[in-house]
Formats: structure tokens, sequence, C-alpha cells
């Protein structure tokens, strides 16, 4: 018996084959359709609101207890897509809520800047997760700031009107943007 050289193949090891498939692991027991159940009921509130208007305060409030719920269990366990579901939902129908019961006026604005203030949330959940922003700190900084802006044109007699800020304001990110990404390729 001689002893084995470097070249020579040592003992085989156990080999673990694991296969993908795009079926899942629950082949027997499917999920809930779960957004099949959400459009059910948000369409359900939405022709009950039209046949019972009476109705319009308990819409809204289920429908912004059911955000909140999902936003819940997305940021604490996962998964994702409840989180942005749920902080949509909630902040889409927060507003009607909120004027139903009397705290803010029925002008425009109020469903813009709370999805903002949500999409903003979102940032911060992947901030913190991942270390990145993503495209919901955008687009939620873009919402709030049109939301805002429509309800200080409200509240504000000396505000001026939307679509004349918009343009330099624009034109001031745009500016700052081209700024930040020259500073950034100097670094480098």
């Amino acid at each position: 018996m001689t002893a084995p050289h470097d070249d020579e193949p040592g003992p085989v090891e156990a080999v673990r084959i694991v296969h993908w498939s795009s079926e899942g692991s629950y082949r027997g027991r499917p999920g809930l359709p779960w957004a099949g159940i959400l459009l059910v009921l948000f369409g359900g509130l939405l022709l009950i609101d039209q046949v019972v208007p009476a109705a319009r305060l308990a819409g809204s409030a289920f429908v912004v207890a059911l955000g909140v719920a999902l936003t819940v269990a997305g940021w604490t366990r996962g998964p994702r897509p409840a989180l942005y579901v749920g902080l949509v939902l909630a902040s889409i129908s927060l507003p009607g809520l909120l004027q139903e019961l009397g705290g803010l006026d029925r002008g425009a604005g109020w469903g813009s800047l709370f999805l903002g203030i949500g999409l903003l949330v979102v940032a911060l959940a992947r901030w913190i997760g991942r270390g990145g922003s993503g495209w919901q700190a955008t687009l939620g900084l873009l919402f709030a700031l049109l939301g805002g802006a429509q309800i200080a044109e409200r509240a504000v007699p000396a505000f001026p009107a939307l679509d004349r800020v918009v343009w330099p304001a624009a034109i001031v990110l745009l500016g700052a943007w081209i700024i930040l990404r020259g500073l950034a390729r100097t670094r480098r």
C-alpha cells in the first residue's frame, strides 16, 4: 500500500444537489392569493361607498388599519412587498379618513403628501436594512414636495402657485445633481 501523492484525488465527500425552481417549495399547499383578496376587499369597499355614502368612514378606517397591519408585518418580519403595499394603502386612505373625521380640509394635495411620506418611510427601511435608499427616496420626496406645495397654496396667502415654483426648483436640483456627480468623480 502506497501513500497518496499530492496530485491524486483525496477521499470523496458527500455532494448535495440543490434544485432551483419557480414553482416554490409549497407544491402540495399553495399560498393564499393575497393580491386578489386585497383587490376584492378594496373594490368591495369602493362599491359600498357608492351605495351607502355613510359607510365611507368605516371603509377608510378599515383600509388604514389594513395598511398599518401590512406595514408592520412587512417591516418586522418581511416580506418587503407587504411593507410597500401597506404603506401605499395607509398613505392613500389616511387623508380620506382624517377628512371624514374633520381633521383635514378637503382640498387637493393630502394624498400626494401622505404617499410621499410613505415612500420616504420605505426608503428609510431600505437604508436601515441594506444601506441604500433606492428610487423610493426620490419619488417620495417628489410626491411630498408636490403635495405640500398644493396644500401651501391654499393655506398660505402669499405662497406662489405650484407651476411657478416647480421649474426653477427642478433646474436648481438638476444643477446640484450635476455638481455632486462631478465632485464624486474628482474624489476617485
